[in-house]
């Protein structure tokens, strides 16, 4: 029982450590527009990797500790399944944590030429970018947007008869983002 309550512990302290990346990256699969809702997790993310941390260290030690002698009326206890379910947890849980590293975009080439270019601040992986490009294109006159979490910057193409540069950096701001013009 004292296992299940620490793998449970372990892979939840890892899934919310992982959701400011994975969060904005499903509301995006989904067409959904509350993304920017993540971006309040990733204060939290330091103090859940080291939860997670304890938990993977106390699940180690309770899968690895030597059994106390039963006498020889008892048989021997196995602690396989607990083990196997361990390595498969940390697997899981380091797999979780690993998302914002893993998630990154492909390297960016030059603004074409009239492009918009923000500075933003506050991006920190591939579901941050999918918050800030979903908030930019809802801006009336947006033919494309490119974000990258890695440069800290958005480039975005804009039809200077249908929208303004304000309502991009509006939008950066109230999906929780701070952005100024480069």
């Amino acid at each position: 029982m004292n296992e299940r309550w620490n793998v449970a512990g372990l892979l939840s302290a890892a899934f919310a450590a992982s959701l400011c990346c994975t969060l904005p990256l499903a509301a995006a699969g989904l067409g959904l527009g509350a993304a920017s809702l993540a971006s309040a997790f990733v204060p939290w993310r330091p103090l859940l990797i080291v939860v997670v941390a304890a938990f993977l260290g106390k699940g180690f030690y309770d899968a690895y500790k030597p059994l106390p002698a039963c006498g020889e009326d008892c048989p021997p206890k196995s602690r396989r399944g607990a083990r196997i379910g361990m390595w498969l947890s940390a697997a899981v849980a380091l797999s979780l944590l690993g998302v914002p590293y893993v998630t990154g975009s492909a390297a960016r080439s030059t603004p074409p030429d009239g492009a918009l270019v923000y500075h933003v601040e506050g991006m920190t992986c591939a579901g941050c970018e999918a918050s800030v490009e979903q908030a930019i294109r809802s801006v009336k006159g947006v033919k494309s947007v490119d974000a990258s979490f890695k440069d800290s910057r958005a480039v975005v193409e804009l039809d200077p008869k249908a929208g303004r540069p304000e309502d991009i950096l509006a939008a950066i701001e109230k999906s929780g983002y701070r952005a100024r013009s480069e």
